[in-house]
C-alpha cells in the first residue's frame, strides 16, 4: 500500500512539474511613461491641453479590459488628476527615438489641432487616437 501511494505521489508530481513553463521566465507586460508639454492648445479625444501632462500606456490594465492610455495633469510639478483615458488604436510602425505626438493638419486658422496618436521613445508602437 505504502508503494501504491508513494507511486501516486512521485506520478502527480510529474503531472504538476509538466504544467510549468518551459522557459521559466514570465511574460513581461509593458507599461510606457512619458511627460509631455504642450505649449499651444490641442484636443486629444474631447479634452482640450495645453502644458504639461504624464502620458501613461499600461498593458496589464488593457488585458484586464480597461483602458489602457492614460493622461495626467501636473500641478506643482506632480503628476495628479487623471484628465482622459482611453482605449488606443494600436499601429505597427519604426521604432521612435523620443516620445512623438503626431496631430491632425488644421482646416481653417480656427481649428484647434488633435493628437491622432502618440509613440513612446524606443517603441515600435503606435498608439492611435479613437474617432
Amino acid at each position: 500500500m505504502k508503494r501504491f501511494i508513494l507511486a501516486f505521489l512521485i506520478l502527480a508530481m510529474m503531472g504538476f512539474a509538466s504544467t510549468l513553463p518551459l522557459s521559466g521566465r514570465a511574460e513581461t507586460v509593458r507599461r510606457d511613461e512619458a511627460v509631455v508639454e504642450f505649449p499651444d492648445t490641442v484636443k486629444l479625444v474631447n479634452v482640450l491641453l495645453k502644458g504639461r501632462y504624464r502620458v501613461v500606456h499600461d498593458e496589464a490594465r488593457m488585458a484586464e479590459g480597461f483602458p489602457c492610455l492614460y493622461v495626467y495633469g501636473f500641478k506643482d510639478g506632480q503628476a495628479n488628476d487623471l484628465v482622459v483615458s482611453f482605449h488606443c488604436q494600436h499601429q505597427e510602425r519604426q521604432t521612435a527615438n523620443k516620445f512623438t505626438v503626431t496631430l491632425s493638419n488644421r482646416k481653417s486658422p480656427y481649428d484647434l489641432p488633435e493628437v491622432q496618436e502618440l509613440q513612446f521613445a524606443g517603441s515600435a508602437d503606435g498608439h492611435g487616437v479613437p474617432k
